[in-house]
């Protein structure tokens, strides 16, 4: 399968392994030593509880987004924020 994979992807097969042995580390593949790597079923309380911390997820960094553009400087040329760190200066010529 790793052969199979180096190929397709045009990669060698090293890759293939790592990124065999990180899946397995996440739970999504079963390696069975010399013999071939399996997909792990999913049962429908797993892909709820996925759901489910993907959706806190999403809020958690919605909330953040919107406290750091509260907090952001107002830009002085137009009523919005900006979302630079250090506020921009204006420099007059003439």
């Amino acid at each position: 399968m790793e052969a199979a994979l180096a190929s397709e992807l045009n990669v060698s097969r090293l890759p293939i392994r790592e990124a065999l042995t990180h899946l397995e580390n996440e739970g999504f593949v079963r390696i069975l030593p010399r013999r071939s790597s399996r997909v792990m079923q999913w049962i429908a309380a797993d892909v709820t509880e996925l759901f489910d911390v993907r959706l806190s997820l999403e809020t958690l960094a919605a909330r953040l987004a919107a406290k750091a553009v509260a907090a952001a400087p107002r830009c002085s040329r137009c009523s919005t924020r900006s979302t630079q760190n250090t506020p921009r200066r204006t420099v007059r010529t003439g």
